[in-house]
């Protein structure tokens, strides 16, 4: 019997590939930190900085003092030139043109939601339902707690945008608000 082990190179050497070709517009410099930053997310407790950081391992993090790595993230995430919502639209469409319905009725549930954070930001997110997790499919992020998050042009656009990323599939959309 073997057994498959994700180390934290295995899987930064892995979806460093993926981006590669699933993502043609990214950076070099931000394709070497990525990788690292999203295995830090996934084991990380919380999605601030220096939680991920604790998390980011292999040979570009071993001799690396941990403010630095904090510095990195930051760096990283506040860089005009890396569009977190562009490069989250190429990695979803991805998986929604290669996802396959396991039941019979080709009902896709979608749900919309606002996280807030006190009064730093507010997400509004149009997640798809699939047993008791969501996949987030589109969001816009404010900071405090704005009026703009609740505007139906927003709404709209969310809504079209998911419409648009099953329009070629023969699934029927249930949108479901709480």
């Amino acid at each position: 019997m073997s057994k498959l082990y994700n180390t934290p190179q295995n899987f930064a050497s892995s979806f460093n590939k993926f981006l590669k070709y699933y993502v043609p517009f990214i950076r070099k410099n931000q394709l070497n930190i990525l990788p690292h930053i999203i295995w830090g997310m996934i084991n990380a407790k919380a999605a601030v900085a220096s939680d991920i950081a604790k998390h980011l391992k292999g040979f570009d993090f071993d001799n690396v003092q941990f403010n630095s790595k904090v510095k990195r993230i930051r760096r990283f995430f506040n860089n005009n030139l890396f569009d977190p919502i562009n490069f989250y639209d190429y990695i979803i469409k991805h998986v929604i043109a290669n996802y396959k319905k396991k039941h019979k009725n080709n009902r896709v549930h979608i749900i919309f939601d606002h996280m807030f954070s006190h009064d730093n930001y507010t997400v509004f997110m149009i997640s798809m339902r699939i047993g008791n997790q969501g996949i987030p499919l589109w969001f816009r992020c404010f900071k405090g707690k704005p009026d703009d998050a609740y505007q139906e042009s927003l709404i709209l656009e969310g809504i079209n945008y998911v419409i648009n990323l099953f329009k070629n599939k023969s699934y029927k959309l249930i949108f479901l608000c709480y």
